[in-house]
């Protein structure tokens, strides 16, 4: 989000510097924000979806179930992408980026549930 809003304020080599530090260091220091970054850009969504599923053995929370799923979305798994995040909003985390997930992917389903 930090290089959306530097790009919105013209700094788009900031910007450029920041994605590029995500990309490679993201791996290492924060697997998960690198499957969201990368699943957010369309970038690689096969590494997207491995790095989510490596990271759910090490954090199984909403968050990570949250990264999952859109990393399966990006992929263009939408119906695994819809029961990963059902697990993410199993327990009640008001969470906006939580949400607007749930609503994309549950649009791409054609679905009325939770993320309706």
């Amino acid at each position: 989000m930090l290089a959306e809003a530097l790009r919105a304020a013209g700094q788009s080599d900031e910007a450029a510097t920041m994605e590029r530090a995500v990309r490679e260091r993201g791996a290492g220091d924060d697997p998960r924000t690198l499957a969201l970054f990368l699943a957010t850009q369309r970038e690689s969504p096969a590494l997207a979806l491995h790095l989510a599923e490596d990271e759910l053995e090490n954090r199984a929370d909403v968050f990570t179930y949250d990264a999952l799923a859109w990393a399966r979305h990006a992929a263009g798994q939408d119906q695994e992408a819809l029961a990963a995040i059902d697990q993410a909003l199993s327990e009640g985390t008001q969470d906006g980026r939580l949400f607007l997930h749930a609503a994309i992917i549950a649009n791409a389903r054609h679905e009325n549930g939770p993320g309706r």
